[in-house]
């Protein structure tokens, strides 16, 4: 009795490599053969055994991204919904693993969902909070869905944590929140954006044509 926990251990552990390698079976299946119906089965058999693998999960994700299916004579489509369900799946059984959420807020870009992108991105970056891409991503999901006022908050808190020398980063984010102010109808609070900002900005003949276009359009 006392080794049947290290037993049942075991077991577990060899279960979940026998999924994992039933389901990366799979995938080959597909890519050599391009036996669509066969890998779909396979991956599906192993959820069937064990239906809070995130591993398997994952694999169905991939699967569904990358399978092409036909809409009609000449058009074929990814069928990125149920592919965003399997990686939510996956990410639920596997809340550590950062490639699915980074995989995930890819699939929620490409269905137009930008909250669903920004709050993968939130969550990316309550991980690693220092990944510059993380908050850039952060805050381009606020500008998609339409929430300026939230984008320019995140902009000035974040620029806070930069060094002062001129980057690209800093030069994005002075681009961007003037954006956000132009898209909440503050010209003039745009045009100072970027005319405070020059000297964040890498590239000043570009920036400069742009603020000469802001002005044209402010009548000055």
């Amino acid at each position: 009795f006392e080794a049947f926990p290290q037993k049942c251990s075991f077991v577990f552990f060899l279960l979940d490599h026998f999924l994992g390698s039933l389901c990366m079976r799979s995938l080959l299946i597909y890519l050599v053969n391009k036996d669509k119906e066969m890998a779909e089965q396979d991956i599906k058999s192993a959820l069937r055994l064990d239906p809070k693998n995130g591993t398997c999960w994952q694999t169905l994700g991939l699967f569904y991204r990358h399978s092409k299916y036909p809409l009609s004579r000449s058009l074929m489509f990814r069928n990125y919904a149920e592919a965003r369900k399997a990686f939510q799946l996956a990410s639920t059984y596997d809340p550590s693993n950062l490639q699915l959420t980074i995989d995930l807020a890819a699939l929620h870009a490409q269905e137009r969902d930008y909250a669903g992108f920004r709050s993968c991105h939130q969550k990316l970056i309550g991980q690693l909070p220092n990944r510059s891409n993380f908050f850039l991503g952060f805050m381009i999901g606020y500008y998609l869905e339409g929430k300026y006022s939230q984008c320019i908050e995140v902009i000035q808190t974040y620029r806070e944590t930069l060094n002062k020398t001129p980057s690209i980063i800093r030069q994005e984010l002075v681009y961007l929140e003037s954006e956000c102010l132009l898209a909440l109808n503050k010209r003039p609070d745009a045009i100072r954006v970027l005319h405070d900002g020059m000297s964040d900005i890498l590239n000043e003949d570009a920036a400069k044509e742009r603020l000469a276009i802001l002005y044209g359009e402010n009548g000055q």
